[in-house]
């Protein structure tokens, strides 16, 4: 949580008016601050402004004594695509050839084995599938690949600079700043921490670069966007491992409907409210009369 006590307690004795920016609460959060309902509707009455993400936070903000609030939409639809790395990715689509593909993006340990017995079923009509593994946390590596070698996979490992060869079956990217690139070389993205896990990663990045977007069933931190894709058929929630294999195998069989998907995702995150030029405006009586560029 990022209301302190203190810290609002001090800019409140000193006159110094606070607003939370891209304000969002999860339900077990707010159930939280409502046990202590005297001191939570004291603290939050403190509050000049809350600028949320979504009509669902508005009245979570509101019932825990918030006095003004505005919405705003999710800044982080507001980020440019992910960069891109054009020689890199020159240079693994020569390497991939016409090889299936699909990324397993910001994976936390738990969903490593779902993708990877995904991968084994998929791969049993797909032989030349080729599964991208970008794992949240790095650190983790090891005993994901551990997990992973358990079930007879063979692994080729970015960091340690190796190759990709026709027995590879995943290819994992522990590097950083390069998830944009594996988004631009797979027509299908899962976003992690989303089944094994819970909360879900941000969907709007791969959706703006053009992928096809699986999730599971827990997608809290990303609510709205994740049912914009839905609706918009650029997204599907996969509740389950059978699901994602059912998804992905659909998506692997059916190219034309997997870019119309891919299609439909990207419209999907460039039609989104403008969260940014909403946040501004609702500042913008705070900053003394100057104009906010």
């Amino acid at each position: 949580s990022e209301i302190w006590p203190l810290t609002l307690d001090g800019t409140y004795r000193r006159q110094i008016p606070v607003a939370v920016i891209n304000g969002r609460m999860s339900a077990r959060s707010a159930a939280r601050w409502k046990k202590a309902s005297v001191f939570s509707r004291r603290l939050f009455n403190i509050l000049e402004l809350a600028i949320v993400q979504n009509q669902s936070d508005a009245e979570t903000f509101k019932a825990l004594g918030t006095r003004k609030i505005e919405v705003a939409g999710n800044l982080k639809s507001a980020s440019a695509p992910l960069p891109d790395k054009e020689g890199e990715r020159a240079a693994l689509t020569s390497t991939i050839g016409q090889r299936r593909r699909w990324v397993a993006a910001s994976i936390h340990p738990g969903e490593d084995r779902i993708i990877f017995r995904v991968h084994q079923s998929v791969r049993k009509q797909f032989s030349d599938l080729l599964t991208v593994v970008v794992p949240r946390h790095p650190d983790k590596m090891a005993e994901m690949v551990k997990a992973g070698k358990e079930l007879g996979l063979n692994f080729a490992i970015r960091s340690r600079g190796d190759a990709i060869t026709p027995s590879t079956d995943i290819y994992f990217s522990d590097t950083m700043g390069e998830l944009g690139v594996f988004y631009r070389l797979c027509p299908i993205a899962y976003v992690g921490k989303s089944l094994a896990v819970g909360g879900g990663q941000n969907p709007i990045e791969p959706a703006q670069l053009g992928c096809a977007v699986l999730m599971g069933p827990d997608m809290s931190n990303f609510e709205t966007e994740a049912g914009a894709l839905v609706d918009s058929d650029g997204g599907q929630i996969v509740a389950s491992e059978e699901g994602l294999y059912a998804a992905l195998h659909r998506l692997l069989t059916d190219d034309g409907e997997c870019a119309r998907m891919g299609a439909r995702a990207a419209s999907t995150a460039t039609a989104n409210p403008k969260p940014l030029e909403n946040t501004l405006a609702a500042l913008q009586p705070y900053v003394q009369g100057r104009p906010i560029d």
